[in-house]
């Protein structure tokens, strides 16, 4: 297999990093390869979740937006997806840009704000969920202070930690956060017509009611290829 797909920031940066480890320690190659009886090439292409939907489903002709996704959304990269950027190379470390394209192409307004690479407690969930509830607590004040209707996330962990403690959250900022946070697939299969049962939205700790408002008050529109939505934003 020639690419790896990686739907986690967190994974992404770790196999990230050690591909990058293992291209320029030959005599560790060599020892895994004594291991694994075979060659180690490193030479597997490793792409997150965004830059999968970009390549394979939003260029694609088949792939048509017929539900397009206009609310206002925050795009949480977190701390991983881009770090270190000497080795991931994806975007930029501070201020990422490429989601925000994404879902600009799918019919969202994503608004400028301050957390989008912020930490939000990673893998302290149990251990020390004090800190995740007061890093993600942060996150959510931000965006939902500057309008945004959802969170938009890229990795299962910052999504599980800012949905499924938000209780803590809560309790932790003294105000009840109603914003939901919703995976980068979820949002894009709305756009593309995938009913809300079969993307899991019923599912999330915190309700999910967007796709409700939108079919209430967006007016039909035909579908639409995704590459000529794209353009017609590229010219605006």
């Amino acid at each position: 297999m020639k690419e790896l797909l990686v739907p986690c920031a967190a994974c992404y940066s770790r196999l990230c990093v050690t591909a990058a480890e293992l291209k320029e320690n030959p005599e560790l190659r060599k020892k895994i390869a004594g291991v694994i009886e075979m060659e180690l090439e490193c030479s597997t292409k490793i792409l997150n979740i965004i830059e999968f939907l970009d390549r394979w489903v939003l260029n694609s002709e088949e792939m048509k937006i017929r539900a397009p996704f206009n609310h206002k959304v925050a795009c949480y990269y977190g701390c991983l997806l881009v770090r270190p950027p000497k080795i991931l190379n994806f975007d930029r470390a501070e201020d990422p840009m490429t989601m925000d394209k994404l879902m600009s192409r799918i019919g969202a307004e994503p608004i400028d704000w301050a957390f989008k690479t912020e930490c939000c407690g990673a893998g302290f969930s149990v251990s020390r969920t004090d800190l995740v509830a007061k890093l993600s607590g942060k996150i959510l004040e931000d965006a939902e202070d500057r309008g945004a209707e959802a969170v938009i996330v890229a990795c299962p962990m910052c999504h599980s930690n800012l949905d499924m403690r938000r209780a803590q959250i809560n309790k932790q900022a003294g105000r009840k956060f109603s914003l939901p946070a919703i995976y980068i697939t979820q949002a894009v299969g709305s756009a593309l017509g995938i009913p809300d049962k079969k993307l899991g939205m019923k599912r999330h700790f915190v309700p999910v009611k967007l796709s409700m408002t939108k079919k209430k008050n967006a007016p039909a529109k035909a579908a639409v290829p995704a590459a000529q939505t794209a353009e017609k934003q590229m010219e605006a």
